[in-house]
């Protein structure tokens, strides 16, 4: 049988949620039929381009301007590549894009990647576009129970449901050993309650309400690592100085986190909204207990998870759920020794890979 040819649509490729599942998934496509390419249609190509080359992908590059011209190269491109299937990432310019394939007749996956709260007339339309596209045979995915609880109450379109994944073979749980060296490569002592938080500072990332809520605790040994690029105008470590918790914060910069996730004590994630966490997975992968905000795209590991540790929506009682958690640490820790083998059963690679590569090769 011939394989399916994909054809991945994104804006410019950073290492975010669906390029780095991307990249995870790399050595997996071709046992099931299918091979892969990637457009960027952002601005510039992005920085990540680089690594999805080198895992094997083709990777593209045309300007999503919004006109006629773009759309021209588009059609020009999917039939020079002989594409059997358009997998539409990108939530920006998704409708005018897709319709401007529908012509070449070829099947169109639509990915939603995040809870989106449009309201007014920004609803309205968006709310016409996916009905339409729906009518036209375009397949909705959903990346998470909240997203395609989402899609359905607000814009009333059913999706199917693919989880995203992680790489959870990577994302393991360390030895002894391997706890002892990531503590010490932060230069942190034995007797520290380490929390970790992993993401950019960004304001979906609420990551103030934990600096608020570590002023707000009496633990001196209690450590807080940042993991992400701070914040450009270095909102997050004046308000460190300004709180006088200096000597309680390390910001790593950004750097692959799994040395960190090791070295913690438990994870920490006060989002105010999500799509699906994938840096929660990474984390629970670990067997890191953890505390999220009750928020769409966190709220859906309940069902998945015990004894996971929850703020209200607004993170704005962190510091007593951060307090619950210190207090009953060996629990928790106890809870958590489950957690990888739980994330394997729903969110490995192999699994959602399989799941979309029956959606490419259905009839």
């Amino acid at each position: 049988m011939k394989n399916k040819r994909v054809l991945h649509i994104l804006n410019e490729l950073k290492p975010s949620g669906a390029e780095t599942m991307l990249l995870h998934a790399a050595p997996y496509w071709a046992d099931l039929g299918v091979e892969c390419d990637i457009l960027a249609t952002g601005e510039n190509i992005g920085s990540y381009a680089p690594q999805l080359k080198n895992a094997g992908y083709g990777v593209f590059h045309l300007h999503n301007n919004k006109r006629p011209g773009f759309f021209l190269k588009l059609n020009q491109f999917v039939r020079d590549g002989k594409y059997d299937v358009i997998h539409q990432h990108a939530e920006g310019a998704s409708y005018w894009t897709i319709l401007s394939l529908l012509t070449l007749k070829k099947k169109i996956i639509r990915t939603v990647h995040s809870n989106f709260i449009f309201d007014g007339l920004l609803l309205l339309k968006r709310k016409f576009q996916r009905k339409h596209l729906s009518q036209l045979g375009v397949q909705f995915v959903s990346i998470s129970d909240s997203v395609a609880k989402n899609e359905f109450q607000r814009f009333g379109i059913e999706t199917k449901l693919i989880y995203n994944w992680a790489a959870l073979d990577y994302f393991k749980v360390p030895s002894v050993q391997e706890k002892n060296l990531a503590r010490a490569a932060f230069g942190l002592d034995d007797d520290d309650i380490v929390m970790v938080s992993v993401g950019n500072c960004a304001y979906a990332k609420n990551h103030e309400a934990v600096l608020y809520a570590i002023a707000r605790l009496s633990f001196d040994k209690l450590k807080y690592l940042h993991i992400g690029h701070e914040a450009e105008n270095g909102n997050e470590k004046l308000l460190t100085e300004k709180l006088g918790i200096n000597k309680k914060v390390i910001f790593a910069g950004r750097q692959d986190p799994l040395t960190a996730l090791h070295a913690a004590d438990f994870y920490v994630m006060p989002s105010r909204f999500e799509g699906f966490g994938i840096a929660a997975l990474e984390a629970l992968s670990t067997n890191l207990p953890s505390v999220f905000s009750d928020c769409p795209g966190l709220s859906d590991f309940k069902s998945f998870f015990p004894d996971l540790l929850y703020t209200d929506a607004y993170a704005e009682n962190l510091h007593t759920v951060i307090e619950k958690f210190i207090n009953n640490r060996d629990m928790y820790v106890l809870s958590a020794a489950s957690y990888h083998d739980i994330a394997a059963k729903h969110f490995s690679i192999q699994k959602g890979v399989s799941a979309y590569s029956a959606l490419y090769n259905a009839v």
